[in-house]
């Protein structure tokens, strides 16, 4: 459908870090290619909700070692995905020299699959499990940090700011921090789910609104711009960029 509908927008395929790590062949990897037409290939790292699912996989010990051998065997570009706990530096360090092309941080602030394990495990009537589910919260690396984090390792990847993006002025703000994309889920759903596919439609063309007076109101004219304009930091990002000894960078 995408394909057919959005034929100039990107497909991406998707396998879960689990799977890499308990040897995806080449060939199934392909198929999941083929299978979308997919022009990049993305492995999500889960390791906190695999280790809260009843029927998880919590399985990782070799899979630096799988990615990269996908990397170097798979035809298209493969990039990186968490999904709610974010990045730290130390994470981006162990991925130098692999040949990722990309990584989406997917920090903390947006969904929380712990807190979605814990709603299952609930369900299932499993009360220790939903107990250290809802310890596990808010368990992770803000989005804004983890921005912060990866470009501190790569300074010129593609990175995607994922987690708690909720409208066009935020977009703006991850953008100024490194991000080259911003990706939300939760509103552009609301948004369908309350008005069909025009609420969609509205809700985008009012991000990219909002984006566009950002950028014209830090004196810019285009992203490039925004990400030369002055940045302020206050709170808790303030305190984690101090500890952690990180700077924010103007191209």
């Amino acid at each position: 459908v995408v394909k057919e509908k959005a034929p100039d927008v990107p497909r991406i395929a998707n396998i879960g870090a689990s799977q890499v790590s308990m040897g995806l062949s080449v060939g199934d990897a392909e198929k999941l290619i083929e299978m979308i037409d997919a022009d990049v290939l993305a492995v999500h790292l889960n390791p906190l909700q695999e280790v809260l699912q009843p029927e998880g996989e919590p399985v990782f010990r070799s899979f630096l070692a799988g990615l990269e051998k996908l990397v170097s065997s798979v035809s298209v570009p493969v990039i990186l995905k968490q999904t709610g706990e974010g990045f730290a530096r130390e994470s981006a360090r162990k991925l130098v020299g692999i040949g990722i092309k990309g990584i989406d941080v997917g920090g903390t602030g947006g969904t929380s699959f712990a807190v979605i394990e814990g709603m299952r495990a609930r369900l299932m009537g499993l009360d220790v499990l939903e107990e250290i589910a809802r310890d596990f919260a808010d368990w992770g690396v803000p989005t804004a940090a983890s921005i912060l984090e990866v470009r501190s390792v790569f300074p010129d990847i593609l990175l995607i700011a994922t987690g708690g993006v909720r409208n066009g002025v935020e977009v703006a703000k991850v953008i100024r921090l490194g991000a080259d994309f911003a990706g939300m889920a939760l509103p552009v759903i609301r948004s369908v789910y309350h008005g069909g596919v025009p609420g969609g439609r509205r809700f985008l063309d009012k991000t990219l609104k909002e984006l566009r007076i950002a950028v014209y109101l830090v004196g810019g004219k285009d992203l490039k711009d925004l990400k030369k304009a002055p940045i302020i930091v206050t709170g808790k990002l303030k305190d984690w960029i101090i500890q952690r000894e990180l700077i924010i960078r103007s191209e």
